[in-house]
């Protein structure tokens, strides 16, 4: 039933039954510890296949305070994270008496990966660390795009300019993918190479016919 932050003194004191003699030890102190801070770990948000938003709060309680977030592949984490102004890798939260929202962007993921994170928050006066709930969220996976020769390829006769080249586009890459086509010209044909947004494909669809 102690008060945080308050210096209590005490001392021993023993008397004989018959109440011939009293003796009391010497006087000594000592100072309870801060109110520790209290922090509340929220679900994560805006996932995607690389990168997270990390939430929590955290309540220095009239302490001053650095708070961080712990986070891994696995419950017992092992890597942390915590953002601009920090100082021993924690960032500092003040010392006010009311819930502060910290959230950190978490970036450098590995997609449709399962990740665990705590937010945790210790007393500038190293008197208190208090470590929220484990929370997890899954990354997205990378979407994947099924690749078809151009359909109705047609060439135009040459005439000085060149020969002109023309086909039906087939609209089959995924939601937000891109999907470019290149034509290769050879003495007995020609072939169509597919860009995916990273790299050409390195193999080749002879266009002869719709697909």
């Amino acid at each position: 039933g102690l008060s945080p932050s308050t210096t209590y003194y005490f001392a021993i004191e023993a008397n004989q039954v018959s109440g011939s003699n009293v003796v009391q030890g010497s006087t000594l102190s000592f100072t309870t510890l801060p109110t520790p801070p209290t922090v509340v770990t929220n679900a994560a948000t805006s996932i995607t296949s690389t990168s997270a938003v990390l939430n929590g709060t955290v309540n220095p309680n009239g302490n001053a305070c650095w708070m961080q977030y712990y986070w891994g592949t696995t419950p017992s984490m092992g890597n942390f994270l915590s953002g601009a102004n920090a100082q021993n890798g924690d960032l500092f939260v003040g010392s006010g008496s009311s819930p502060v929202s910290e959230p950190r962007t978490l970036s450098g993921l590995s997609a449709s990966t399962t990740y665990y994170f705590a937010i945790e928050a210790n007393q500038v006066s190293g008197s208190n660390v208090t470590v929220g709930s484990t929370l997890s969220f899954n990354t997205t996976g990378i979407p994947t795009t099924t690749l078809t020769s151009p359909a109705n390829p047609t060439t135009a006769a040459p005439n000085s300019a060149g020969v002109t080249f023309t086909w039906t586009y087939n609209n089959q890459g995924a939601s937000g993918a891109q999907l470019d086509y290149s034509l290769q010209v050879t003495p007995t044909g020609y072939a169509a190479y597919y860009w995916t947004g990273s790299a050409w494909t390195t193999t080749q669809t002879w266009i002869t016919s719709s697909a």
